[in-house]
């Protein structure tokens, strides 16, 4: 019964598998994002100045800070401190969260189509199943009425989309990323027990088909000690059910134990995290420098870009101001370092250096710069940015960052973080340098693993069937002569 259940199980995996190598879960992308935004007028005024000077010295502890347009007042500063979220205006006025013109206004130029209708939303939906959305609620959804069916959220807190979907990404998700990680029903919005389920049901798993390679290489070794024959012992599908599933039973079992892996940690009795705080401190950039004493000013941003800037925030690496700009739809990192021209951020490496020596005092630091991937920093689409540096730290739990120079973007890896990485994208993708620096040989190996392991599942499908057909048929010949 078991088996049976499980073979069903692994069919819905391999198939879904199949769309999932060239399709995801949607996610909406930079450019639609930031399509949205409006240009910020050059000429702010004396309020904008006065404004950041304000909050500037007002002793509070600003975590970030940034300036868009507004239908009111022209312009709004949003900025957060420990504690909370605020927005404020050209007119002086306080708020957490968008006013619905904004959202409307900006809705209407992500999709210039016209909107059949807008949803107010206070819980999770099926596109926006996870937690980190709590803090937008309520979400918009706005309806488009053009042939893609488009569909985007905005969120309340920020006046930015967090998700925008068509007919054609919704459909290859329904028959891929949904089925494929079990996002049935509500199920997703319950974090918890979702992981849970999943987890257990891989778990299960894995351990069905170690039973199952263990059977079949018994069964092999039993005939070849009886008969000196390497044969199937087994007759017609059932031979075919042994044979390809003791080729492929490694195979399936990684899918499954990595499946398990993609949302299980490496437990600390196996891999101990002796400093679990690095995680979140690769990322942590507070503005030591109030915004209003960055040696670049603002104004000079805006007039350099001639009125094209849809969003300036400001940021620091270290003790490195910058600005992240968003030009026609496209994200820029400025240098902040000097008022005497506008440039392009690129960390040095002595930049680097300076940072990470704060977080790791008194230990030996190797910096290079990377012009190539590694097993550590790679995508199956080759999506990270080059050069980058790669930071190996000599510290108990093998730290090792990857810091793009231009954008600032960290990737924190330990020892555990690093065990997984193979546990799980390795095994589950084969997201392994040589095979992705390879991309026609990645293909064939993971067709060819796919459709054996989908051949075994229907092949199991079949004989769990015919199985139950013939309990049924047991119970119901005892049940009769019971009568």
């Amino acid at each position: 019964m078991l088996g049976t259940i499980l073979s069903i199980l692994f069919l819905l995996w391999f198939l879904t598998g199949f769309v999932m190598i060239y399709h995801n879960f949607p996610k909406i992308n930079n450019i639609e994002k930031y399509r949205g935004l409006a240009q910020i007028d050059t000429i702010l005024g004396n309020d904008m100045d006065s404004l950041i000077a304000d909050l500037s010295s007002s002793g509070q502890r600003i975590e970030s800070f940034l300036l868009k347009s507004s239908t009111k007042g022209g312009f709004q500063i949003e900025y957060k401190t420990e504690d909370n979220y605020f927005i404020v205006d050209g007119l002086g006025q306080f708020t957490n969260r968008q006013s619905f013109s904004n959202i409307q206004s900006y809705a209407s130029k992500v999709n210039s189509f016209p909107v059949l209708k807008v949803d107010t939303l206070k819980k999770l939906d099926r596109w926006v199943p996870y937690d980190k959305h709590y803090a937008d609620f309520p979400l918009y959804k706005f309806y488009f009425q053009d042939e893609d069916e488009s569909e985007l959220y905005v969120s309340s807190k920020t006046g930015e989309g967090i998700q925008y979907t068509n007919s054609d990404s919704r459909f290859w998700a329904w028959v891929g990323a949904i089925p494929h990680w079990l996002y049935i029903a509500d199920l997703r919005h319950y974090t918890g027990l979702w992981k849970v389920i999943v987890i257990g049901l891989s778990g299960i798993s894995s351990l069905v088909c170690v039973t199952g390679i263990i059977i079949a290489f018994r069964s092999f070794y039993k005939r070849y000690k009886r008969k000196k024959e390497l044969k199937s012992p087994y007759k017609s599908i059932y031979k075919w059910h042994h044979i390809l599933g003791f080729v492929f039973g490694a195979v399936i079992f990684t899918f499954a134990f990595s499946g398990m892996m993609s949302l299980q940690k490496v437990p600390q009795w196996i891999i101990k995290t002796h400093n679990p705080e690095l995680v979140t401190n690769a990322n942590q950039n507070p503005l030591v420098i109030p915004p209003d004493k960055y040696p670049l000013d603002y104004k000079d941003v805006l007039v350099a870009y001639n009125g094209k800037i849809q969003k300036l925030e400001w940021c620091m690496f270290g003790n490195i101001p910058y600005y992240k700009a968003v030009v026609n739809d496209s994200l820029f990192y400025l240098d902040a370092t000097s008022s005497d021209d506008i440039k392009e951020l690129y960390l040095s490496e002595n930049d680097i250096r300076n940072k990470i020596s704060k977080i790791h005092p008194d230990r030996v630091i190797n910096i290079e710069l990377m012009n190539d991937y590694d097993n550590y920093y790679i995508h199956k689409r080759h999506t990270y940015s080059l050069p980058v540096y790669k930071i190996i730290v000599d510290d108990s739990d093998e730290s090792l960052y990857y810091i793009d120079p231009k954008t600032t973007e960290t990737r924190y890896l330990n020892i555990n973080m690093k065990v997984r990485k193979w546990t799980y994208q390795a095994l589950h993708s084969f997201s392994v340098k040589y095979f992705l620096d390879r991309p026609i040989l990645w293909n064939i190996l993971m067709w060819v693993s796919m459709i054996g392991g989908t051949i075994v599942s229907i092949t199991g499908v079949y004989l769990g069937f015919k199985f139950l057909k013939r309990e049924i048929k047991r119970y119901k010949q005892y049940w009769n002569f019971l009568l």
